[in-house]
């Protein structure tokens, strides 16, 4: 799509025009490998690799085929950020394709102390004042993530299934429902692809 396109021309000259001064260097090469498939059936979400230049690497989160409407959602993804560090989120686009006019608000913890802080980047996106969700037939990248290379080394990236029951108290990656009051989404974020970000030297 046209966000990929776009991040792909920004990856390609950030990636030219050498480090960021904190041990980045363009010695330096990423990519993302995992250990299991893609989760198969509907109402899923899951981390895969959009694309990857020099000592950058996008990853995108993805769903698909959820038929409960949803007016938002957030993810919970723990990595090791000495070897790899978050540089930008970007919305996939999916919440305002079916927004109806509305403006979604994206929201990510990368100001500090943030997510290269600890190690747990959280990705949301809601829709204010949505009285009737989205639903979603197919699959659909819901936010890409640009990570940066460190230091050599692997980094397990992990995507936190969802855990609880109520919606203002659960964590990990849930998915919330347009309903009032607001209630979860029974859509399963997998954690079970063993993905890592693989970090080389030349």
């Amino acid at each position: 799509g046209a966000v990929v396109a776009a991040l792909l021309m920004w990856l390609v000259a950030c990636s030219s025009g050498g480090g960021s001064g904190d041990g980045v260097g363009s010695s330096l090469s990423i990519s993302l490998t995992f250990g299991d498939s893609a989760p198969s059936g509907p109402n899923v979400a899951w981390i895969d690799g959009a694309m990857s230049v020099g000592d950058m690497q996008v990853v995108q989160l993805l769903a698909r085929d959820i038929s409960i409407p949803f007016d938002g959602f957030g993810f919970e993804l723990s990595f090791d950020p000495t070897i790899a560090r978050v540089e930008s989120v970007t919305s996939g686009g999916f919440l305002l394709s079916c927004s109806g006019g509305l403006t979604p608000l994206p929201l990510n913890n990368l100001t500090s102390p943030g997510a290269n802080d600890t190690g747990l980047l959280i990705v949301s996106e809601i829709l204010p004042g949505a009285t009737q969700g989205c639903t979603l037939a197919g699959q659909a990248t819901l936010a890409l993530i640009t990570f940066r290379a460190r230091t050599v080394g692997t980094a397990n990236l992990t995507l936190i299934p969802c855990s609880g029951s109520d919606p203002n108290t659960a964590t990990g990656s849930c998915f919330y429902g347009s309903t009032s009051p607001t209630s979860l989404v029974p859509v399963a974020a997998s954690d079970h692809r063993a993905a890592s970000l693989e970090v080389a030297g030349s």
